[in-house]
């Protein structure tokens, strides 16, 4: 019994460690690296949306001291503007947001389209996905894209996250959802 634990072990270590060749762990932490983009989209979009509603308040403000407009003028002015701000508020934030997110997952793309290449990678690991995170259906639809070498469409955040669930699943020494066969299904695939 020892000697296969002892086994199923080293042929977990032995995965592990060419799973950190093929993956640089950094690279595809999704998360981290999308966190300081949603916070500067947000921070566009609320300059934007007190940028026009300034703008709209300092002319009605003027027009109210110089009396060109009454004051019931200039209140409805400052309550209607705040519709068309957040409006535009909004719209600048999704826009930052999508043109920020693309500059974050095109180097995350290319480094997919070398690690996946003619043959696939991914998918190779899909035993030890499914084993310790059954119900992740983006990391297994990544998984499948990966098997039918369409690289192109595979979703990026769902790349990143099969990575880091694999990466946890391989790394945890007390995981009892991983069985030698898994394992081993993996070494047989990663040889192909």
């Amino acid at each position: 019994m020892s000697k296969t634990a002892k086994d199923q072990r080293r042929s977990r270590r032995e995965l592990l460690q060419q799973f950190e060749k093929t993956y640089d762990l950094a690279q595809f932490d999704y998360k981290k690296k999308i966190y300081p983009v949603q916070g500067k989209s947000k921070l566009i979009g609320i300059t934007v949306a007190c940028a026009i509603y300034g703008a709209g308040f300092a002319i009605a403000y003027f027009s109210w001291m110089s009396g060109r407009a009454e004051y019931e003028l200039f209140l409805k002015t400052t309550w209607v503007l705040l519709l068309p701000a957040s409006a535009a508020g909004i719209f600048a934030w999704m826009l930052a947001f999508n043109r920020l997110d693309n500059a974050v997952r095109m180097p995350i793309q290319k480094q997919i389209v070398e690690i996946e290449g003619q043959q696939g990678m991914l998918w190779r690991y899909a035993p030890i996905l499914a084993a310790a995170e059954p119900n992740n259906a983006n990391a297994k639809t990544a998984c499948n894209r990966s098997r039918e070498q369409q690289v192109k469409n595979i979703d990026e955040e769902d790349y990143c996250g099969a990575v880091q669930a694999i990466h946890g699943a391989l790394k945890a020494a007390g995981d009892t959802s991983l069985t030698a066969e898994t394992i081993q299904e993996a070494a047989t695939n990663l040889a192909l």
